[in-house]
């Protein structure tokens, strides 16, 4: 059984990305399974990699970001 939670980051920010990735290592239970700047690519690994969470900036360029949190996955 594995009792990891699987993680995606979505930010267009890479230093806000990265510095997430800081924080998220220091827990062991977390498992960083991808991290993007976009939310096109962050639907197809949400479709993929079946994460447990997603850290999602709220203040994205694109529009369509609250597409992604109504979706059943």
């Amino acid at each position: 059984m594995n009792d990891l939670l699987k993680v995606l980051i979505v930010d267009d920010e890479a230093d806000a990305r990265n510095a997430l990735r800081v924080i998220l290592a220091e827990f062991n239970q977390v498992q960083i399974i991808g991290d993007t700047e976009n939310l096109t690519e962050a639907l197809k690994l949400i479709g993929t990699q079946k994460p447990d969470i997603v850290f999602l900036d709220i203040e994205m360029p694109e529009k369509k970001r609250t597409r992604i949190c109504p979706r059943n996955f």
